[in-house]
């Protein structure tokens, strides 16, 4: 999944996270990478990413996301999107439909391409 433009990034993400892809999702992320979420907690690097992304791939579901924006200055891109999952809660199998408006800021690799640096999926919608 090598992100070749920012403009790409949130295709490459629907791409793992509607695959059920685990080890996909956190290959979009930078090893450094921060994912904040709106109740204050902070995800840094594969562990705590991939422990945060576990319960939102639990619930199989389909992403769909519009870009808002992408613009890159130099090695740094800053993108926004708006996002809605809809899927099954793992617990007890009811409808679960989530909405959002993320944004993230990627960074250039020294291959050339992108990884997100700080993902913010709730960040847009304050």
């Amino acid at each position: 999944m090598p992100i070749r433009t920012p403009a790409e990034s949130h295709a490459a993400f629907l791409r793992a996270f509607n695959a059920g892809d685990a080890a996909a999702v956190l290959a979009y992320y930078a090893p450094d990478a921060r994912v904040n979420f709106p109740d204050g907690r902070t995800a840094v690097g594969p562990e705590q990413i991939a422990a945060a992304m576990a319960p939102f791939l639990a619930l199989k579901g389909t992403m769909t996301m519009e870009t808002l924006y992408a613009v890159e200055h130099a090695d740094t891109a800053l993108t926004r999107g708006k996002w809605r999952v809809t899927g099954t809660s793992p617990t007890d199998g009811s409808p679960v439909v989530m909405e959002g408006s993320n944004v993230e800021v990627l960074r250039r690799q020294p291959d050339g391409t992108w990884l997100c640096a700080i993902d913010l999926p709730f960040g847009g919608n304050a």
